[in-house]
């Protein structure tokens, strides 16, 4: 018996999981199966320091994968995460990132967390076949309304009984031009 962790066990894990959702669905693309993984993973990954606090974002990914959850997701997001890049100097912190939800018709409630409230959505969006937008909103402002640092939070999906998590990340650093 071995206890092994990082990403020479994480890769082998995931590539059996992708495989079995290709076979439970294999009209998936990638892109479907990427999504079933990381909106459904559970957020339980804690630091190493104390094992209770969230990592955040950057240490942790989408989290723990639960393979069940991702076979009988009701929705697929394009794209599976929200990544709003690097922001430099004291420039006006803003931008939008479009998410694109994909499946049975169904309406979700839509709630952001973490972020350090810089982020917005609408409270609702209605998954279609065709796909439907969710527009995301930076909004961080100046210096002196976001100082320099990380931001990360979910964009948690409430889609009937299911509850789907797109992890969004954004980096802040003032002291660079």
């Amino acid at each position: 018996f071995a206890f092994l962790s990082g990403t020479s066990m994480a890769t082998p894990h995931l590539a059996g999981s992708a495989a079995l959702l290709l076979d439970l669905h294999p009209t998936w693309s990638p892109e479907d199966v990427k999504s079933a993984l990381v909106n459904t993973a559970a957020r339980v990954v804690t630091d190493h320091v104390n094992g209770t606090a969230d990592p955040g974002v950057l240490a942790r990914g989408g989290g723990r994968v639960e393979l069940p959850d991702a076979s009988a997701t009701p929705v697929l997001i394009s794209q599976a995460s929200a990544s709003f890049g690097l922001w430099t100097g004291n420039k006006t912190v803003a931008a939008t990132v479009d998410l694109t939800l994909r499946g049975a018709s169904a309406a979700c409630g839509v709630n952001v967390t973490g972020g350090g409230g810089r982020v917005t959505a609408p409270a609702t969006v209605t998954a279609t076949p065709a796909g439907a937008t969710l527009t995301l909103t930076l909004d961080g402002g100046r210096a002196d309304e976001t100082p320099s640092g990380d931001y990360d939070g979910d964009v948690v999906l409430t889609c009937g009984g299911t509850e789907l998590k797109v992890p969004g990340w954004t980096r802040v650093d003032r002291s660079k031009p």
